[in-house]
This record gives C-alpha cells, sequence and structure tokens, in this order.
C-alpha cells in the first residue's frame, strides 16, 4: 500500500473514533476530558461605591539600586468592589526617598487594580468572606516630589501582592508588598535608563461595607431626643513628626500635642466637634514652635455606617477631617496665624457604655507660616501624629433609667484618696526636667449620688528657669459630678465610674521668694471598683495659675497634670451609740522612721537626693471613744546641707486624733484590719547644728494614717504629713514667712 493511502486511513480513523464516542454518550467527551470553566461571581443590584473600603497605613520603602536606604511611607486609600472578584482603589501616599545620600520626599496619587484570588478560587457563583484573604494589586502613579527646594514631578507602574486579615465583618488588618519603576523625575536623579526601581512594604487597618448591608435606622433609641442625646466630650494626647528637610534628624522633630473636644453625634453615622488644641515641637533650625489651635472636625462612624447599627459593638472606627484656625510663634519670629486642614482615623475600644479609649492616627497640613523654618513641601508644612485619650458620650435612652434606689442615695458617701502625679507648664512637654511631682490628700464629700465636694492639700516641687528649686503648697476646693451616675442611676457596684471636676486652689508658691499662688482648674476621673471600698483613681487636669510670677507669660500659666492613686470609699449609716465607748485596747506606743523634704533646704540648689531628709518619731497616744484621742511624740529630722553642713530639728508634739472611718460611718473600726486616722496639732522645735546657736520655733502639724492591723496587737501604719514652722527655726531670717516640712513615715503601733 502506497504511503499516501496509509495516511489518509490514519486521518479519517483519528476523525471518526469521537463521532462513534458519541454515538454511545449522551454528551460530548469534551466534557470529562477538560475542566469545566468558574462561573464569575457577582452582587446582585450592584451600585456604585456599594461596596466601598477605606484603609491607612505606613511602612517603608527603597528607590535605586545603589546607595539605597530605607525611607517612610504612610498611605491613604479609598476604593470600591465592582464584584467579589475585581475592585478599584484610589491611593494617595507620602513619605521620603533615600538615595545616595539625597532625601526626596514624595506624595503620589495611584489608581490600582485589585484581583480577589481567594474569591476566584472558590468553587461556583456565592462569594463569602474568608478571614484570611490574598489579593493582586497592579497600578499607575503619578508622583510630586521634592529635595532641597526643588519640586518635581513624574509617573509611575506597580505590582504588589496583599494578604488581608479580617477581625470582624467590615474591618481587616493588612500587609502589603509591591515593587515597581519610576521616572528619574521623581527620585530627582538621572539614569541612562530614565527609570528608578522602587519596593515598599506597608501595613494597616481598613473598614469595607459588608456584603450584607444592615440598616441604620435609629429604633435602638428612645424617642424623642433632646439635645443632649448623643453629646461628647474627650481629651486626648501624643506625640507628633513635624516634616522635614533633613530626614535623618527626625528625633529632633517630634513633638507634643495635647487636645480637647467637645462634639455631638447627629445620628448614628455623623458628628460635629470643636477641638482646642496645643502644640510644641523642634524647628529644623532648632528653635521651638508653641502654637494654639481651634479647629471643626465631622466624624463619620464607619462600623454603623458599612455594616449598621450595634449599640453592643466593642470597637468601631471613626474617620475624621476638619480645618482650623492656629496661632503660633518661636523665639526668633512673631506670632503668626494660620488655617490648617487635617484627616485621620480613630479607633474606639468600649471600656463601658458611655467611655471609649481611643487611638488617632492623623495628618495635618498647615500653610509655612505655621513654622517658618520646618521646609517640608514649599508653602506647605506637614505634620502626622498618633493620639491617644478617653471619650465620655451621653446617650439621652439610658440616661431616662430612673434614680429610684432610694437607699444608696439617703446614705451618706464619702471618701479620702491620696494620688501622686506629675504636672508640666504648657508647652514643655518634651523637656523631662521641666516635670514637677505632685502629691494631694482629699476628702470628697458627696451630697447626692450625682454631686459632691472635694477637700484637698496639694503640693509639687520643681526646678524653674532660674535653676532655684520652686515649690507650690495649696488647698483646694472642688465641685464633683458622677457623670456614669448621672447617666445610668446610682450604683454604688459599678466598676468603672467616670467624674467631672471644677474648682479652685489657694496657696503659695516659694523659688527665690514666695508669692501668692490661685488657680482655677478642671478636669476628669476614672474610678475602677477594686474592692467594696476601694478604687484606683486616674485623673487629668488643667488649670490657670493667678500669680505675678508669671507676668507677661500666659502660656507658664496653663499647667496640666496626670495623678493616679487610691481613694478609700465609705457609706455611713446612722451613728451607732457604742462610738462613745472606748475601744477595748484604748492605749498604744509608736515608732516610726522615713523620709521627707526640707523647704529651707532646696534654695541651697544640690539635686533632690541629696537633700532628703532623714526623720525618725516615737511616741504614745491613748483613744476616749471609738472617734477620738490625742496622742504625744517626739519627732527627730536630719536636715543634710553638702554646703553648709547638717542641722537637726527636734519637734515635741501634741495632736488629736480622729477615727475617719468611724466618724464617717457611724461604726466601730475596732475589729477590722484596715484603720484611717486623721491627726492635727501643735509643737515646738529646736534647731542645733555644729557651731552654731539653737533656734526655737512652734508651729503646726497634719497627717493622714492609714494602718493594717497585722496581729490583734499589732499594727503597721504609713503616714504623709506636712508640718509648718515659724521663720524662727533659721538662724539667718530670709524672705519667706514660714518654713515646710513635707513627710512621709512607716512604723509600727503597739495596743494595749
Amino acid at each position: 500500500m502506497k504511503r499516501k493511502n496509509i495516511i489518509i486511513i490514519c486521518a479519517l480513523m483519528a476523525v471518526g473514533a469521537p463521532l462513534s464516542s458519541y454515538a454511545q454518550l449522551d454528551s460530548s467527551a469534551l466534557n470529562y476530558m477538560l475542566q469545566r470553566p468558574q462561573v464569575a461571581k457577582s452582587y446582585k443590584n450592584k451600585k456604585f461605591m456599594d461596596h466601598m473600603f477605606m484603609e491607612f497605613g505606613f511602612g517603608g520603602n527603597l528607590m535605586g539600586r545603589h546607595d539605597v536606604a530605607l525611607g517612610p511611607t504612610a498611605e491613604l486609600g479609598i476604593g470600591d468592589w465592582i464584584s467579589p472578584e475585581h475592585g478599584l482603589r484610589l491611593n494617595f501616599n507620602g513619605g521620603a526617598y533615600r538615595i545616595a545620600d539625597k532625601k526626596v520626599k514624595f506624595a503620589t496619587a495611584a489608581l490600582d487594580y485589585m484581583l480577589n484570588i481567594t474569591a476566584i478560587a472558590q468553587p461556583g457563583s456565592t462569594y463569602r468572606q474568608k478571614p484570611f484573604e490574598l489579593y493582586g494589586i497592579a497600578g499607575i502613579d503619578a508622583t510630586y516630589s521634592r529635595a532641597y527646594n526643588n519640586n518635581d514631578h513624574g509617573f509611575g507602574a506597580h505590582l504588589g501582592m496583599r494578604g488581608q486579615f479580617a477581625f470582624s465583618d467590615i474591618t481587616y488588618f493588612y500587609l502589603e508588598p509591591r515593587v515597581g519603576v519610576a521616572q528619574d523625575n521623581v527620585a530627582q536623579t538621572a539614569t541612562w535608563r530614565n527609570l528608578h526601581p522602587m519596593a515598599s512594604v506597608t501595613m494597616g487597618f481598613g473598614v469595607r461595607m459588608p456584603d450584607e448591608r444592615r440598616s441604620n435606622t435609629r429604633g435602638n433609641y428612645v424617642s424623642p431626643h433632646s439635645f443632649a442625646d448623643g453629646l461628647f466630650a474627650s481629651v486626648m494626647a501624643g506625640p507628633m513628626y513635624m516634616g522635614s528637610a533633613a530626614i535623618d534628624e527626625w528625633k529632633e522633630n517630634m513633638g507634643m500635642t495635647v487636645g480637647v473636644s467637645l462634639g455631638k453625634w447627629m445620628d448614628n453615622c455623623n458628628a460635629l466637634q470643636i477641638n482646642l488644641n496645643t502644640t510644641t515641637f523642634d524647628q529644623h533650625n532648632g528653635t521651638r514652635v508653641r502654637a494654639i489651635g481651634a479647629r471643626l472636625d465631622y466624624l463619620l462612624n464607619l462600623h454603623n455606617a458599612f455594616g449598621g447599627l450595634n449599640p453592643d459593638r466593642r470597637f468601631w472606627m471613626n474617620t475624621i477631617a476638619g480645618v482650623g484656625y492656629n496661632y503660633s510663634r518661636d523665639a526668633r519670629s512673631s506670632n503668626r496665624y494660620t488655617w490648617n486642614a487635617g484627616a485621620g482615623l480613630q479607633a474606639n475600644f468600649r471600656l463601658s457604655r458611655d467611655i471609649n479609649f481611643v487611638l488617632e492616627p492623623r495628618v495635618d497640613a498647615y500653610n509655612h507660616r505655621w513654622a517658618p523654618k520646618a521646609y517640608t513641601f514649599g508653602n506647605i508644612d506637614a505634620t502626622a501624629s498618633l493620639l491617644a485619650g478617653f471619650v465620655y458620650t451621653y446617650h439621652e435612652g439610658l440616661s431616662r433609667k430612673i434614680h429610684d434606689n432610694e437607699g444608696a442615695a439617703a446614705m451618706r458617701r464619702s471618701s479620702f484618696a491620696l494620688t501622686g502625679g506629675a504636672a508640666v507648664r504648657l508647652f514643655q512637654y518634651n523637656e523631662w526636667k521641666r516635670y514637677m511631682p505632685v502629691v494631694r490628700m482629699s476628702y470628697t464629700h458627696w451630697t447626692a449620688p450625682m454631686t459632691g465636694w472635694r477637700y484637698s492639700l496639694q503640693g509639687m516641687f520643681g526646678r524653674p528657669i532660674n535653676k532655684n528649686y520652686y515649690g507650690v503648697a495649696t488647698a483646694g476646693f472642688d465641685w464633683m459630678t458622677d457623670l456614669t451616675a448621672l447617666t445610668y442611676g446610682c450604683d454604688n457596684t459599678r466598676t468603672l465610674s467616670v467624674r467631672s471636676l471644677l474648682g479652685v486652689n489657694l496657696g503659695a508658691d516659694h523659688s527665690d521668694y514666695t508669692r501668692l499662688n490661685t488657680d482655677v482648674h478642671g478636669g476628669g476621673q476614672l474610678a475602677f471598683r477594686v474592692s467594696p471600698n476601694v478604687n484606683i483613681l486616674a485623673e487629668t487636669q488643667l488649670g490657670y495659675e493667678l500669680t505675678s510670677r508669671y507676668k507677661g507669660a500666659r502660656s507658664h500659666r496653663l499647667q496640666p497634670q496626670v495623678q493616679v492613686g487610691v481613694e478609700y470609699f465609705l457609706q455611713r449609716s446612722n451613728r451607732n451609740k457604742d462610738l462613745d465607748e472606748a475601744p477595748t485596747k484604748k492605749n498604744f506606743v509608736f515608732l516610726g522612721a522615713g523620709t521627707g523634704i526640707y523647704s529651707g533646704n532646696l534654695a541651697l540648689g544640690g539635686s533632690l537626693g541629696r537633700n532628703l531628709t532623714i526623720l525618725t518619731d516615737v511616741g504614745y497616744g491613748r483613744w476616749f471613744n471609738q472617734v477620738s484621742g490625742i496622742q504625744a511624740s517626739v519627732g527627730n529630722t536630719v536636715v543634710p546641707s553638702h554646703r553648709l553642713g547638717s542641722k537637726t530639728v527636734t519637734a515635741l508634739r501634741a495632736d488629736y486624733m480622729m477615727n475617719l472611718k468611724s466618724a464617717i460611718t457611724g461604726e466601730s473600726t475596732e475589729d477590722q484590719s484596715i484603720q484611717l486616722t486623721g491627726l492635727i496639732g501643735a509643737q515646738v522645735a529646736a534647731s542645733t547644728k555644729k557651731h552654731r546657736s539653737t533656734n526655737f520655733a512652734p508651729g503646726i502639724h497634719a497627717a493622714i494614717q492609714t494602718g493594717v492591723m497585722v496581729t490583734p496587737h499589732t499594727e503597721l501604719y504609713f503616714e504623709p504629713s506636712a508640718t509648718m514652722y515659724t521663720k524662727n527655726l533659721e538662724t539667718s531670717v530670709c524672705c519667706s514667712p514660714i518654713k515646710v516640712e513635707l513627710r512621709f513615715s512607716i512604723g509600727t503601733k503597739y495596743h494595749f
């Protein structure tokens, strides 16, 4: 057979084989040989931006091939998923490239195509969001750059891969590496290819519209509503970074921002707030900028807008944007007034129904007059900040809870507190030597479940500008409001309460001489209940000092402070007649020792540690009844001096004692382990020093003593106290009319 015929026969057999198979099967064999194509997934009734997402991230970048270093990057993106598999994103990012010792700042706008690889891999035509998803990214970008006062722009393209983890149906965390190329104009460095390779890695958080959008109605709220419904107040503080041409000197560009806000939620999604803030930071030339600003912000609750109303949500995010007006100055420039605009994200963590902990990263842009030596982007000064703080929100529906707990409301409630912390002058936040330790002893009497009065003694000390020790002693009077009780009713077992305070302090300050010191202040206080009678306190306060010491320096008069401490809370019932009887063990002897500060020694200079006094006390006391008693003691204080030699102050004291727990609760504390005693009395002191004559001076003494009964007869006590002497205690009479000694001692009592 010829070769040609053999080839024809083989070809006919090859064609006839599938035809014969088709005659035996109901469908084509191709169905069994090839995989069916996946059916494309889609959203039903999809509208523009119906599956919108927003995200904010930060990271690092590399530009070029040689002599490159890691530079910072921050980005803000907004986009829409056209289908479960395909999306578009408009991404704005900025930062700095570092190429061969050249620092190039940049701002980029990019249009990205996003491919949901996880959605494509899911079988069928239905898409379900997974906790972890993988995306492919491709895009083009336009970049504006600035280096050493030279501006330029260029274009580029990039590819990327993203891993995204969703910790709720609308919030997620992402990690996104990208590679690409950009024109030389972007790097402002020439190459023969006219292209620079680039790479970046960013991470951040985002919010997306869920696949099943829920209603945003206010069905969970009581109607009608008053204007007070949805009012909120916040206090936040945190570090800020001032963009500068000298990127490698970023540590010198750090600053601090503190702000307070008052706003109102118009509905579940939209709010307006007024923010007052103060900022301080260093410019490129080393001068310090001090600024005060007022800002109007718009807030959008992304979780409610995207995911529907859920009053029990523990975490949610707001986007925030606003405009402000600012005053700023530095040592080399006159006063300046500028406008600014800013935006950011606000993460809210609910601590209770009305209190949130907030983290707010944001970016702000100012006119170049705000910081003329910052050299950020031509006529624009840019800052990045991370604020943290607390927000209190008033919910009218919950506040309608009737305050009908008559037993608790009628009960007289009082508390004693001991707190300590730090205070600093305005605009001196990053100068650690300026921070002043603060100690406060206070008594609060709650006249009603929501309101009360606080009486306090407060002292602080520090080193002022003239390098002399600076001390302040004041007595305070505050109006307290329990905002949580006001909102939800009286509940003495509540774990967390937020309180507001407004008051005045009156006293004196001393440095090179003594002056009258008065302030008006306001603030907030958090109380965490750790036992039926003990609260942990955290308090922030802003005061304005009325003293001639800071004449012409208004910024020094504003003084923020933060204190933490312990509050012992008491509830008084009717007085017990057994209080008139003396306790079983009415006598005691005691011995104590400790350390302190003597005002007559601070003016001599030297470190605080070298000026601490050494003190001892020994004495006898007797209780007349369960409330009152007397105490006599001898105290000895060694006052060191690195220049003039040490001296000894020996005092003979007579004090009146009051069992504060019994006086307030109306019940005996003889069988209780925790004792609380107040002391006030008079004394005569003798000051002795080698080669000097002895000086005598009268004085007054006050203390609060907390004791723990370790055995039926033995008590361990802690005693902060304050003593004031007349100026006769010193050999040389100076301008100070009194001498003050602050003491803290630990001791033991034996009761018999």
